[in-house]
């Protein structure tokens, strides 16, 4: 199985999940849960100017992998170390 086909089933499982819950909360997390299984599904480009436009989108948002600092380290201050 490959992992868009896993991401599918989880995601619906957390629907089924959904409609079991027993409040208004419970059934929106779900939801949410569902929704992000959903969400890591890659979309594949079927053309070359798709893929551009899919790469152009993904840099605007700052999710390119080449876009530099992408691993930096998000502390901000100087390291403390302990003596």
């Amino acid at each position: 199985m490959d992992r868009d086909d896993e991401y599918r089933r989880n995601a619906a499982k957390a629907q089924q999940s959904s409609r079991r819950a027993r409040t208004d909360n419970e059934r929106a997390n779900w939801l949410r849960l569902a929704e992000g299984w959903l969400g890591l599904l890659r979309k594949c480009p079927e053309t070359d100017e798709e893929a551009l436009d899919i790469k152009t989108a993904a840099q605007k948002n700052g999710q390119d992998d080449s876009a530099p600092n992408r691993h930096r380290s998000r502390h901000k201050g100087p390291v403390k170390t302990h003596n």
